[in-house]
Order: structure tokens, then C-alpha cells, then sequence
């Protein structure tokens, strides 16, 4: 039973790895569209701000409880959502 969890946590752990940074693409997606289109016309900053604080909640929860998934999907967000909040400063 025990090498039954061990395998379940394994790729259980690999699935959300891909969730998360998936989930994170979105503020990707968003600064690609500012960008190409050179305007943030639409974009809401706020909810990216929320999106970035929220996204820093989690990294800082993963250093604290040095869960290594949660710290490696969490600073892809926010670089993420960081280059989006830059790109809506700036097209804005």
C-alpha cells in the first residue's frame, strides 16, 4: 500500500506541476496581446495586481513549508504576470 501512495504522490505531483504552470500561462497570453496589439486597452490592471499578489502568497507559503512545486510554478507566475503588469503600465 505504501509504494501505491508513493507512486500516486509521484505523478499526482507531476500533474499538478503541468495545472499550475498551464494556469499561469494566462498572464502570459494577456502580454502577448498588449504587446502585438500595443495597447492595454481593456486590461484590467487591478485584476492583475490581484493575480500577482495572490501568485506572491503562494511562493512565499512554498518557501515557508519548502515545497519545491509550489515554489517552481509559483515564480513562473509571477514573472508571468509581472511582464503583463509592466506592459499594461506602459500601453496604458
Amino acid at each position: 500500500m505504501e509504494s501505491i501512495m508513493k507512486n500516486f504522490r509521484y505523478y499526482y505531483e507531476k500533474y499538478m506541476f503541468f495545472i499550475g504552470a498551464f494556469g499561469h500561462t494566462a498572464g502570459l497570453f494577456q502580454a502577448y496581446t498588449i504587446f502585438a496589439k500595443q495597447t492595454a486597452a481593456g486590461v484590467s490592471l487591478v485584476g492583475n495586481l490581484v493575480a500577482f499578489v495572490s501568485i506572491a502568497s503562494w511562493l512565499f507559503y512554498g518557501t515557508l513549508t519548502k515545497n519545491t512545486l509550489l515554489i517552481t510554478i509559483n515564480i513562473f507566475g509571477l514573472v508571468c504576470y509581472a511582464i503583463c503588469l509592466v506592459l499594461v503600465l506602459l500601453y496604458n
